[in-house]
């Protein structure tokens, strides 16, 4: 297992990842220690990689109150 730990500038909270997949299955975990918020987004399907990002990426944005792009 792969765990990726990217910090995007100084001033952006430390951001912890993993994704992943196995037959029928797609997943994606993203914390932020410092704030103390994550979220898990799991889809019943294959190759849902992009769609299962889209949606943590929403819930984070409406978490943590980040303007979203429409």
């Amino acid at each position: 297992m792969v765990v990726r730990v990217l910090i995007a500038s100084d001033d952006a909270p430390q951001m912890i990842w993993h994704a992943g997949a196995v037959p029928g299955v797609s997943h994606l975990v993203v914390l932020f220690p410092k704030v103390r918020t994550g979220v898990v987004v799991c889809a019943n399907a294959d190759g849902k990689e992009a769609p299962t990002m889209q949606v943590a990426s929403r819930v984070l944005q409406s978490i943590l109150k980040a303007p979203t792009d429409k």
